[in-house]
């Protein structure tokens, strides 16, 4: 059964709502000096993002010492906030953030597609290197194990204890994902900490080319169902219906 097929089954909304983020980002290679890109990107998103960019932690480094590490290569630099919404850019890498409270995927891949378009229209990207859309759910104050189609036993005894923490990778046709479980994660909710369970999907895909940025619409529809189904298909059914789900 093809992946559409199934997700035509699956809720489309469900109450309350746990995405506390969900990103979409893309990473890059260009021939464009970087403090070139963020320039050109200024200019170009100014009627869409219209406030001040905000510098980000990384830029207090040395400029040597953020081209130098692998791991910082692909940090964003700069952000802008508007409605709702954030995009951060970096020399290679761009991403659309949808941040505390979710508006659904319609309007939230409306506005990506939006953002890329119009990265596309000041050719600033050269390559696309990878491709990722990210789901963070929170569900404060419960421990989440309990509540997944999911057994971690040895000797036929449960090894899920008060604090655990699960990881996996799984390679499929056309994408990587990324699932991180947790039963004891803080977060910064209306600006007190708490603390709950957390489901976290990175849908990812990479190369060297512009096979990304070419399909981007099929790619961002198809690595959302990816999403839906991993996340519905790890909720116990009981689980489900207290989520009030909406078909």
């Amino acid at each position: 059964m093809a992946t559409s097929d199934i997700v035509m089954t699956l809720p489309q909304k469900i109450t309350p709502c746990p995405i506390i983020e969900a990103v979409v980002e893309i990473r890059f290679s260009s021939s464009i000096p970087p403090d070139a890109i963020f320039g050109l990107v200024y200019e170009s998103f100014k009627d869409i993002f219209p406030s001040k960019p905000i510098d980000l932690p990384i830029l207090q480094l040395p400029a040597q010492i953020r081209n130098a590490d692998p791991n910082l290569i692909y940090q964003a630099h700069y952000r802008f906030s508007h409605n709702g919404f954030l995009l951060q850019i970096g020399p290679k890498t761009i991403s659309v953030i949808n941040k505390d409270e979710y508006v659904g995927w319609a309007a939230f891949s409306l506005k990506i597609k939006e953002c890329f378009n119009k990265m596309k229209s000041i050719n600033v990207i050269e390559k696309t290197k990878r491709f990722g859309l990210r789901y963070i759910n929170f569900f404060e104050g419960q421990n989440i194990f309990d509540k997944l189609n999911l057994e971690i036993s040895i000797d036929g005894k449960t090894i899920i204890g008060d604090e655990t923490y699960l990881s996996s990778i799984k390679k499929t046709e056309d994408f990587v994902s990324n699932l991180k479980l947790s039963n004891s994660s803080k977060m910064e909710r209306k600006g007190k900490e708490t603390q709950g369970s957390l489901i976290d999907i990175d849908i990812f895909c990479e190369e060297n080319g512009n096979t990304i940025y070419d399909n981007l619409d099929d790619i961002l529809e198809k690595a959302h169902d990816a999403e839906k189904v991993i996340f519905f298909g790890l909720l116990k059914e009981a689980f489900l219906k207290e989520l009030n789900p909406e078909y």
